[in-house]
């Protein structure tokens, strides 16, 4: 709800929780759906899918041969209840990413002793405390410092300056 929105008081992770919504809302319009348990359907796929990076023709293609970097989301069960960790001890690699039928492995980074979890750097690492937060629903122990420091280098003046108390509930 808007409360709990309200709640993360800064400004950009407000933004683009209520940019979400708005997206979910219209969709669930057009569809004839119900907004709130779409906007369910649609967090539970996001907290559990990974962000994979591919390269595609740029432009549509063509003879030049230039490629883009895309990202799609994909879901692959069982390997999203690894968790996320800013020195992963294992990377996601992804074999024939263009076909339909790629294929997923977990990678050991390191030797990881008999019963210490496996863990990831969701989105690469590259992810702010605000993705991480209204992707998957936490914020992480150690944030990430190079995503972080950029968001908050942007937002400077706005974190200086004095905000008002959220709306309190009747």
């Amino acid at each position: 709800d808007d409360g709990a929105l309200d709640a993360l008081a800064f400004e950009p992770a407000i933004a683009k929780g209520r940019a979400r919504r708005a997206r979910v809302a219209a969709r669930a319009e057009a569809l004839g759906k119900d907004a709130a348990a779409l906007r369910f359907a649609t967090w539970l796929a996001a907290s559990r899918s990974f962000q994979l990076r591919m390269q595609a023709p740029a432009g549509g293609g063509g003879a030049s041969g230039a490629t883009t970097t895309k990202t799609v989301p994909v879901l692959c069960p069982v390997l999203d209840m690894i968790n996320h960790a800013p020195e992963p001890n294992a990377r996601m690699v992804v074999r024939d990413a263009e076909k339909d039928d790629a294929t997923f492995a977990i990678v050991a980074e390191q030797k990881i002793p008999k019963g210490a979890q496996i863990t990831l750097a969701y989105r690469d690492g590259a992810a702010s405390s605000v993705d991480l937060l209204l992707d998957y629903g936490f914020v992480p122990n150690k944030p990430p410092a190079g995503a972080d420091r950029r968001l908050l280098a942007t937002h400077r003046d706005e974190l200086a300056a004095p905000r008002a108390a959220p709306p309190t509930a009747p």
